[in-house]
């Protein structure tokens, strides 16, 4: 499965969208000879797309815990055989989200199901700061393989980190 878009604090129904993926997905993709979770998943269905009557928030409420016995059903059928779930992008959902998300699967690895979870690569900027070498001819190294530096000079104009061996050479930005 895969979060496709940002996920905003107050997305009403993401957890029970994710949670009837899972439930359509795991029904598609597994073969047994008897789907013990179909009562279960009816009634559910029946709560979210017929009934109409009752407080959003009980029906919300009463929806979840039906579709959640829908897949510990489901689940415990396939206890025998490994079930995986791969989610990418989890990093997409708002935190409020995130930890609705990661409740709903932490019930899930109670229920034997096995769980990778992937997200896009953060983007960090250079924590420790090293040398810029102004005008050092012997000195090519890529600016991310050089050693960090715990002392140095900054030049208040270009920022440019200079390290002790080349303030002593008299190697310095050229503001001076």
């Amino acid at each position: 499965m895969c979060i496709s878009h940002d996920i905003p604090y107050h997305e009403k129904y993401f957890i029970e969208d994710f949670l009837e993926t899972l439930h359509d997905n795991l029904v598609k993709t597994t073969v047994l000879e008897s789907n013990c979770s179909y009562d279960a998943y009816y009634d559910y269905q029946e709560m979210r797309y017929s009934l109409e009557d009752a407080p959003e928030g009980y029906r919300a409420k009463t929806r979840l815990q039906s579709l959640r016995a829908a897949l510990s059903v489901l689940l415990g059928a396939l206890k025998q055989a490994r079930t995986f779930l791969l989610l990418d992008g989890i990093d997409r959902c708002d935190q409020t989200q995130r930890l609705l998300l990661d409740d709903e699967l932490s019930k899930l690895l109670d229920l034997g199901l096995s769980i990778l979870i992937t997200s896009r690569i953060a983007v960090f900027k250079r924590v420790h700061p090293v040398c810029d070498h102004p005008d050092d001819p012997d000195y090519d190294i890529p600016e991310d393989d050089r050693p960090p530096l715990s002392m140095y000079y900054k030049c208040s104009i270009c920022k440019d980190i200079v390290c002790m061996p080349c303030r002593s050479a008299k190697r310095s930005c050229p503001n001076g």
